[in-house]
């Protein structure tokens, strides 16, 4: 349904036409009148009311399709304006305002018609541009060029007579003959247009083109029989308006009537090379021989184009040059850095003994063929997008980020700038992505250069075979034990699952930012994943009353971690976890359970995985509790370093979370989760 103001807009449209048709039975009425030699007392209806009427309908008809078209709008708007203006120059020139003496100044009359020729040349290159299809910068410089040479070569030949006014003074020269080399300009202009984007369809320009050709000649003739003191109104008469219903014709035929569809600019090198050739030797001709001045002068602004024209193709060169190098060396899909730069990048490292150690890691993504038959091409296209993303922010001031091809990846960092343990988790958090249906993870090699390889093919190779050598430990019965625990947690209770995988990635953070090596960042990360997998063994009226535990529902909940670690020590590979599992609610002080270690008794994984658990309760919504801010939260864990927590660890979490240690890799909020470990307040939950 269309709103008001495009209804309007169609209504003002359909009145183009109608005044079109006015404005050639007006010309048409001219016609025989000045043809039949003006009979009787009737020059003053068709002096001041018909001519102008004919002027006015065509200047209205180029505003009303300026209206409702849908291209061309500013181009046709000008063109109507440009009539307009000239129809009230002719209304006023049989008024008092044009009968006066104005001999040697300019009326009020010529400041009209002069106003008249900006808008008509704008409109004819506004005309240009509105065409369907790609009309660069050059193309300006193409069409102007031309039209320069065009005018160049008229003025040689007609300056002389049109410019032959020794009768009269300098300003009435001026106004008298700026209307036929502006003519000649905008013809010249939109022949150059239609030869360097083509003729093909664009009945609307040709219609302008032939008013201006109507125009050109008639203002020639006319300052040249002015010139010559031979006008006497006639023929001549005739051919303006005529040329003005031509332009109306073309605002009414146009562009919208057009074929969508058009064939890219083409810069025809014929055509800069005729016109250079003709504003040359134009000025050849005038080092020799008299030529008129204006005639040098467009030759030489002929030259000016074609040299501003060189300067934009050397401008567009060296753009699509830079376009085909970055084309070659990035990856079309994720716009990462592909194959042939790592090469150059490593190339450049090898052979640079100054650019000092770097740290090459190569990943396969876990799972990406099961999510592309899943869910289709299309849609695994966009999680190598988001991934390449990831990867990208996670090691943007470290080093860059690949992408080799498929689903493999690559890093080359500089781990002066951040420690390798922390290269590498942030790299794994960035390739992984969780859903109900899926679940992407990657496996990953490493090589340190120069101390590992010389060369880059050697680099990559040796990076491949750690990334096969991880991928197929991927399917370790550690791995495969955690995975299944995870997935029985998140049946049991999904909301347990944003908890799991907050404490999770600060415990990992807080790891690293302890120095931790590779290893034991990755037994702490799983170790924060399953801290409650014991919580399976606790019947659901303990696990969400929303009022206080009873003794024998708190020994209960305290057994979860006994629970946890009997569930997760059955496999022999996860024994380190399991033993973190156990100590998670031990406190420094010794007043936690099971065992009631105290300080550096206390596992350091189990310790950091008790500060974050911690934290995650206070800022998470409970049944028992409401969230509190961050800052409250880090304050009541500084309160409590000492007693409850390891100061070291709570000092290292603090810098994570404020941003000034080992950065986290998301921002977004977290969901509220009922399950999530206790406070530090007397720990009431277990």
């Amino acid at each position: 349904m269309k709103g008001p103001v495009e209804s309007h807009s169609a209504t003002v449209a359909k009145l183009a036409r109608p005044l079109l048709w006015a404005a050639v039975v007006f010309t048409a009425a001219w016609a025989v009148w000045m043809l039949a030699g003006r009979p009787g007392h009737t020059g003053h209806l068709f002096n001041a009311w018909i001519y102008d009427l004919a002027i006015a309908s065509a200047a209205l008809a180029c505003l009303a399709e300026a209206i409702g078209a849908e291209r061309a709008r500013a181009a046709w708007a000008m063109l109507g304006s440009g009539l307009l203006a000239w129809g009230l120059a002719n209304f006023l020139s049989y008024t008092d305002a044009g009968l006066e003496a104005a001999i040697g100044r300019l009326t009020w009359v010529d400041l009209f018609f002069l106003a008249a020729l900006p808008c008509l040349f704008a409109g004819v290159a506004l005309l240009t541009r509105s065409r369907p299809g790609r009309f660069p910068v050059a193309g300006w410089f193409d069409a102007l060029a031309a039209g320069l040479a065009i005018t160049a070569l008229a003025l040689a030949l007609s300056a002389p007579a049109i410019l032959d006014y020794g009768h009269q003074g300098t300003v009435d020269q001026i106004t008298n003959t700026v209307y036929p080399f502006v003519d000649l300009l905008m013809l010249g202009f939109l022949a150059g247009s239609l030869l360097t984007h083509g003729a093909r369809g664009s009945r609307a320009m040709q219609l302008v083109a032939a008013g201006l050709v109507v125009w050109t000649a008639t203002d020639a003739a006319f300052a040249i029989r002015l010139a010559e003191g031979t006008y006497r109104g006639g023929i001549l008469d005739v051919l303006w308006p005529v040329g003005a219903v031509l332009i109306a014709a073309g605002a009414v035929r146009g562009f919208d009537r057009e074929p969508a569809a058009r064939s890219a600019y083409h810069s025809p090198k014929g055509l800069a090379l005729a016109s250079g050739l003709l504003a040359v030797g134009i000025l050849c001709v005038a080092g020799l021989t008299d030529v008129a001045e204006v005639a040098v002068f467009a030759a030489s602004a002929a030259v000016l184009a074609l040299v501003l024209r060189l300067l934009v193709a050397s401008r567009e060169y060296d753009e699509l040059l830079g376009a085909a190098t970055d084309d070659a060396v990035t990856d079309a899909l994720t716009g990462l850095r592909n194959r042939r730069k790592l090469f150059e990048d490593l190339r450049t490292v090898l052979d640079s003994p100054e650019s000092g150690e770097r740290l090459l890691a190569l990943f396969d993504l876990n799972g990406f063929k099961d999510y592309n038959d899943a869910f289709g091409h299309g849609a695994g296209d966009a999680l190598l997008r988001r991934l390449g993303r990831n990867l990208e922010r996670a090691v943007a001031d470290s080093g860059r980020a690949y992408r080799l091809g498929g689903d493999e990846f690559c890093i080359l960092c500089d781990p002066a700038k951040r420690p390798r343990p922390a290269i590498l988790h942030l790299a794994n958090q960035a390739l992984t992505e969780n859903g109900e249906a899926f679940s992407i993870s990657a496996s990953g090699g490493t090589v340190e250069l120069p101390l590992e390889a010389d060369e880059p093919e050697d680099a990559l190779r040796k990076a491949d075979a750690r990334m096969y050598a991880e991928k197929r430990g991927s399917s370790r019965p550690d791995r495969q034990t955690a995975g299944a625990l995870l997935r029985v947690l998140r049946e049991r209770e999904p909301a347990l699952e944003v908890h799991l995988h907050s404490v999770a990635e600060t415990a990992a953070m807080t790891a690293i930012e302890l120095g931790m090596d590779a290893e034991g960042i990755d037994v702490v990360r799983r170790a924060a994943e399953l801290h409650d997998v014991g919580k399976v063994a606790i019947p659901d009226e303990i696990l969400h009353k929303p009022g206080p535990l009873d003794d024998a529902e708190m020994e209960l909940m305290r057994s979860h971690t006994i629970v946890g670690e009997r569930i997760i020590g059955t496999s022999q590979a996860m024994r380190p976890v399991a033993r973190l599992v156990r100590s998670s609610h031990e406190r420094w002080d010794g007043g936690g359970y099971p065992d009631g270690l105290a300080a550096d008794a206390i596992p350091l994984g189990a310790r950091v995985i008790f500060v974050c658990d911690a934290y995650d309760a206070m800022t998470s919504n409970r049944p028992y509790q409401p969230a509190v801010a961050r800052d409250e939260a880090l304050a009541e864990l500084r309160r409590n370093s000492g007693s409850q927590f390891d100061p070291a660890v709570v000092d290292a979490f603090c810098r994570v979370v404020t941003g000034r240690g080992a950065p986290q890799l998301s921002d977004e909020p977290r969901r509220p989760s009922e399950l999530a470990a206790e406070p530090p307040r007397g720990l009431p939950r277990g």
